[in-house]
């Protein structure tokens, strides 16, 4: 017990300075997300503006209640998964699916279905991409 004590307490004086460290340490999920820059400015100013977004950000970044009674109505429907959720500028993330606020929603399905693929496509582009409650 002794030895597992002082283990714990002791720290690393040195820090990782190599380029391969610290991006092991940083993940952007805006880089890899198949979403076209103006369209993601679109949604970090629709999720500014929306109250879901924004107490869903609230309580991502300042900790989720133990019990989803205690939990802002709006984010109630994001608690059975509230472990996976991210910000990440002023985006909300699940894994690296990007939550799209419901003003937007009908926008994005409709320019999605516009690329004439099916709607097995559609369906499957769109889950690559999105996340979110419903």
């Amino acid at each position: 017990m002794l030895i597992a004590d002082v283990l714990s307490c002791v720290y690393l004086k040195e820090t990782l300075t190599s380029e391969e460290d610290k991006s092991l340490e940083l993940v952007d999920n805006t880089e890899n997300l198949r979403v076209s820059p103006p369209w993601l400015a679109r949604i970090e100013q629709e999720s500014a503006r929306y109250p879901v977004c924004t107490e869903l950000q609230q309580a991502i970044l300042q900790g989720w209640p133990n019990d989803v009674h205690k939990c802002d109505v709006a984010s109630r429907p994001f608690f059975p998964f509230h472990d996976e959720l991210i910000v990440q500028v002023n985006l909300v993330f699940r894994g690296n699916h990007l939550y799209v606020p419901s003003a937007l929603r009908k926008e994005f399905m409709s320019l999605a279905h516009s690329t004439h693929i099916g709607l097995g496509g559609v369906f499957a582009s769109i889950v690559r991409v999105c996340s979110g409650p419903e």
